[in-house]
């Protein structure tokens, strides 16, 4: 009888819904799905899995509330990709249909715990044991890549409902139960050793959210009958790591009554019949049994955790706003230690700022060009010029990392060595880095992007060669801040998580991941020497075009030789400095957008105004003449090339000259 009960909901998993496909109405929607990166088969066969499962009320009106808007933002005037932001079309499709929204509400929750693909890897793995133990075809597991494109898809549209503050507020009841024990359950004994201080930034088990592969399975395979047969169904599962994740998925998402044990510890969620019990085991004890509450001696079926299970990685973030204190309260900081920590490591990166020549700088952050023919001399000795941020900005990413900071007790700190403490606690040449890549942001972005979703497991594993500060344990700092390609490079590879890569990211004008996206001023130049060098933008979405998706934005083909025939004109020879009036003249034209498997790459023209020697007249000639560049070569070389210095700019008083660039980098030599 128990062996037809189980091949009886085995059976009832893998059952297809045979009219959803042709409820979905149209071929233009099944087009859309895939633009958008998922895919409708897969979703039908997730469908027929965890599609039964009745969401929870409460988290049912939230979660419609939070993810049915949509919306769109241009983020050039001249190219016509906009980023999309919201509900797509799996999301639309989800809304009107119990079995899509059950599905796509649980791959929500899943995805912000677990790094994508091997949660995909783990899926396609636990989709094939249950139909292999259901006698079932092939037909019914999704492969690998379409069930990737279905998780990311589910996650992007659905960024705007916030996972985090659910997941922590487990975490800190079990903490708190674990802590404080209620001294009047009978043979308690509380365990410290559950608790410590954790010096080396490594989370205690109950908060490392990836399900053990096992558990996975077992709640892919028994949660439908955990809701349907409550009094007649009971789930055991012993774990080393998720079990926050198991508390989010099945009570408050599924609405189950849950019960956890530390030991002796035992905290509760939900309402009776709580028939799903959780606990804390060694890894090599890792386990799922389901039991008949009428008989809990018979196991009717078990499933045992080896080393040959798929390995599931996890995710651990928190949104952007508040992220600095996030990471020191893991590192387990005192409210003391807090306040004054996040005041140095504001304080750290001011001094940064302090070690350029204050004289030098300029206030604003755009490379200007001029028109008239004028000649001046310089010596070797002229000061330099760097575009970094204002103390302003620096104070104002402090404040929004650190949620509160007194400004007049900065000074005090910024030329303050780092205690022992801090440097064997936290990472403070990467939160410094943070602190400065945040100081970037545009002011008017920074409001609107404090959930975006920062990678704490990727800053704790930060090295000098990534984040680039010197981790000196004196007072006097020399070091210039990062520039904005670096600073980019950093606040991607925190929001990247697994994903980044020197190259992916190097080759980028745009990157993004988990609904939001991080990009350069430069996507909306009117002039290839006139981007923005000191800020950059971050907003929710992910670039579209004409319903397409792609992850980020590169450069297509674009011009690489000399234009020697350009006509220019010196005003230095040491340092050198050479000007093109042609650049002033720079028009630009068309735009060639090409689409490959992750990104658009973009090619912008330009028409340029030049002068030319005729050599048998000896008259120059204005011609016009036609160059492409990428929006990401514009932005390196507005960058990197040299401009103008400040004693120069006080030959010109009046005049514009905020760092007019040395135009002979904008024509590298051909290789």
């Amino acid at each position: 009888m128990v062996q037809f009960q189980i091949g009886l909901e085995l059976t009832n998993i893998v059952n297809p819904l045979t009219q959803a496909i042709s409820a979905l109405g149209s071929l233009a929607l099944v087009d859309a799905i895939k633009k958008a990166g998922s895919d409708v088969i897969t979703e039908m066969r997730l469908a027929s899995l965890i599609g039964r499962h009745r969401i929870d009320e409460v988290m049912d009106f939230h979660f419609r509330e939070a993810v049915a808007k949509a919306d769109k933002a241009f983020i050039s005037r001249y190219v016509d990709i906009m980023l999309e932001s919201g509900s797509g079309p799996t999301v639309q499709e989800a809304l009107k249909n119990p079995a899509l929204f059950s599905m796509v509400v649980q791959l929500s929750a899943l995805c912000f715990s677990h790094e994508h693909q091997s949660l995909a890897s783990a899926m396609v793995d636990a989709i094939e044991s249950i139909v292999r133990e259901a006698g079932k075809g092939t037909e019914s597991i999704p492969d690998y890549v379409s069930l990737l494109g279905t998780l990311r898809a589910c996650q992007q549209q659905t960024s705007a409902f916030q996972w985090g503050p659910l997941y922590e507020s487990v975490e800190y009841k079990i903490e708190a139960s674990i802590m404080h024990p209620n001294p009047e359950r009978p043979g308690h004994q509380h365990k410290k050793s559950k608790i410590t201080k954790n010096t080396s930034l490594e989370l205690p088990r109950f908060k490392q959210r990836n399900l053990p592969f096992v558990v996975l399975q077992s709640l892919l395979m028994w949660l439908h009958s955990l809701q349907n047969f409550p009094e007649h169904r009971l789930l055991h599962l012993s774990c080393d790591t998720g079990i926050s994740t198991i508390i989010v998925w099945c009570h408050h998402v599924l609405g189950l009554g849950v019960v956890v044990r530390f030991g002796e510890n035992e905290i509760t969620f939900g309402k009776e019949p709580r028939n799903l019990i959780v606990e804390d085991c060694d890894p090599s004890a890792v386990r799922a049994t389901l039991l008949d509450p009428a008989d809990k001696h018979e196991p009717l079926f078990t499933l045992v955790s080896d080393d040959s299970d798929n390995r599931i990685s996890r995710e651990h973030r928190s949104q952007a706003y508040g992220f600095g204190r996030k990471v020191l309260e893991h590192a387990k900081a005192t409210e003391d230690e807090m306040h004054y920590w996040s005041h140095w490591i504001t304080a750290r990166a001011l001094a940064m700022l302090r070690a350029l020549d204050r004289t030098s700088r300029a206030e604003e952050s755009h490379v200007q060009t001029f028109t008239d023919d004028t000649t001046c001399s310089l010596d070797e000795s002229s000061e330099s010029w760097f575009p970094a941020p204002a103390d302003s900005d620096v104070l104002r990413a402090g404040q929004f990392l650190f949620i509160s900071l007194e400004s007049n007790k900065l000074e005090k700190l910024v030329n303050k060595p780092p205690t022992l403490r801090v440097m064997q606690r936290i990472n403070w040449p990467a939160l410094v880095a943070l602190t400065l890549s945040i100081a970037r942001v545009q002011v008017h972005d920074l409001e609107q992007c404090s959930n975006l979703p920062l990678s704490l497991d990727v800053l704790w594993q930060l090295e000098k060669v990534d984040h680039e500060i010197e981790e000196s344990s004196t007072g006097v700092v020399t070091q210039q801040p990062p520039d904005l390609i670096k600073s980019f490079k950093f606040l991607s590879r925190l929001l990247l998580g697994s994903m980044f890569s020197e190259e992916y990211v190097g080759q980028s004008v745009l990157v993004s991941a988990w609904g939001w996206s991080i990009f350069f001023d430069s996507v909306d130049a009117l002039d290839p020497a006139d981007v923005s060098i000191s800020t950059m933008r971050v907003l929710c979405g992910v670039p579209s075009r004409r319903g397409l998706r792609r992850a980020r934005i590169t450069d297509g083909p674009i011009d690489l030789y000399t234009m020697e025939t350009t006509f220019g004109q010196t005003l230095s020879e040491k340092p050198e400095i050479v000007f093109y009036p042609g650049v002033s003249t720079a028009k630009r034209g068309s735009v060639l957008i090409g689409h490959h498997s992750d990104a658009f790459s973009v090619t912008q023209w330009f028409d340029w105004d030049s002068i030319d020697r005729d050599e048998k007249s000896k008259k120059n000639r204005r011609t016009t003449k036609k160059h492409k560049y990428g929006f990401r070569f514009m932005q390196e070389i507005c960058v990197q090339a040299e401009p103008f210095p400040h004693s120069l700019r006080k030959k010109f008083p009046g005049r514009e000259l905020k760092g007019t660039l040395k135009i002979t980098a904008m024509y590298p030599t051909e290789k």
